[in-house]
């Protein structure tokens, strides 16, 4: 499920970061800021999209999975209810032909639709440029 809770995305960074033996003073140096500055952003977990992506290319994993914690298999999915659907909006049930076999599916679809839109939007261009 698409997540952007701060404290999920502090610790996406901080088990990446320590996984990697990779410290705060690393990142901050990668970032051009001052070690507090990072120290703090980690803490509270609220990079800017720029610097996600600057973070996730630096432990060489997705921005998308540092931001929502979704995995390009999850985009996937998402692109494909999005064809079916013909848009954006709420998914009609009637394009699985087995709720319980798409109830992951469908859970991860709905908590898409609960991002902002302009989550929505980053996330509907990722697809549409690389995963399609």
């Amino acid at each position: 499920m698409f997540s952007i809770n701060n404290s999920d995305i502090k610790e996406r960074i901080c088990s990446y970061r320590k996984a990697l033996k990779v410290t705060q003073q690393d990142l901050a140096i990668f970032l051009d800021m001052k070690r507090a500055s990072y120290r703090t952003k980690e803490s509270e977990g609220s990079f800017d999209w720029d610097e996600t992506v600057l973070i996730a290319d630096f432990l060489n994993t997705s921005p998308f999975f540092i931001k929502y914690g979704v995995e390009d298999d999850d985009l996937r999915v998402i692109g494909k209810i999005l064809k079916q659907q013909g848009g954006l909006h709420q998914p009609n049930i009637s394009i699985f032909d087995d709720i319980e076999k798409y109830k992951e599916d469908t859970q991860l679809y709905m908590s898409f639709l609960n991002l902002p839109k302009a989550d929505q939007a980053r996330i509907i261009k990722h697809i549409e440029e690389n995963l399609t």
